[in-house]
């Protein structure tokens, strides 16, 4: 039998909200031609919107093809390998092709009617078909299922790494746009708990002409709310408080970055 050796590199954990209510208002032939085939074709899809908003990012090729999707039930797992042996600038173009799919799948999701809670952690794991192991992948499990709104945050760890391997590459290299992809924020937690984590800002990346970019501008209320109802889901106390969260940290990214909200900024 051939030696299993883990890799050490990201995880991306992101848990589906109302997920449960999906699959109790919706037929399952309703599901399956509504949400389970797009689901079954997320991460392509997430890859091509990418490769269309970013002039060169298909010249990635390798770091792309390292990026491992998983999705069962209503988690998808992400994983890329093979970091602490990088030189520091290939491990940073590695974080930021992995943060960029995470935040196109956090927008692609919310905008299907489907909002996610996800996290983000670094450490060893494996992964092997359908089979998966490790205490990264079980820490970003575990912090993404108490967020308690549409987010995805870093791990401490995984935002000191990524922050520390900006500083030192970018030498004012880079645009300023790497700054707004990556913020802080006090993240409210189940039982009324708060913590200050870095956030994927994924608003940054809607296009121009999308309906939820005129919501953004107008209605902000109504496109966190449509997101959260979508596919026939109720939204119960709690999924109302998420909804509510979410609101205020879309209103919190506005505030952060105005300039970014005149439409969708890319890199």
């Amino acid at each position: 039998m051939t030696d299993i050796i883990p890799m050490n590199g990201i995880v991306g954990v992101f848990d589906i909200l109302g997920y449960q209510s999906f699959l109790e208002n919706n037929e399952p032939e309703q599901a399956a031609r509504e949400v389970l085939g797009t689901l079954s074709r997320v991460d392509q899809s997430v890859i091509d919107s990418v490769a269309e908003k970013l002039p060169g990012f298909k010249h990635h090729k390798p770091l792309l093809e390292s990026i491992r999707w998983l999705i069962f039930s209503d988690t998808i797992l992400i994983t890329t390998g093979a970091v602490e042996v990088e030189i520091p600038s290939k491990q940073l173009l590695r974080w930021l092709i992995f943060l960029r799919i995470c935040a196109e799948l956090q927008l692609h999701m919310f905008q299907f009617g489907l909002p996610c809670r996800a996290a983000i952690s670094i450490g060893k794991f494996l992964v092997i078909q359908n089979c998966f192991a490790g205490r990264s992948i079980v820490d970003a499990y575990g912090l993404a299922k108490h967020i308690d709104l549409a987010a995805a945050i870093l791990s401490n760890e995984a935002g000191e790494l990524f922050r520390s391997l900006l500083s030192t590459v970018r030498e004012g290299k880079h645009p300023p746009v790497f700054d707004e992809l990556v913020v802080d924020y006090l993240v409210p937690f189940k039982g009324g708990q708060e913590k200050r984590f870095a956030t994927l800002n994924y608003l940054q990346f809607m296009q121009r002409e999308s309906e939820d970019t005129s919501s953004l501008q107008n209605d902000l209320v109504q496109m966190v709310y449509r997101s959260f109802w979508g596919h026939n889901k109720e939204i119960p106390s709690d999924a109302s408080r998420k909804a509510k969260n979410t609101e205020q940290y879309f209103r919190f990214l506005k505030c952060r970055f105005p300039d970014s909200f005149a439409g969708a900024s890319s890199w």
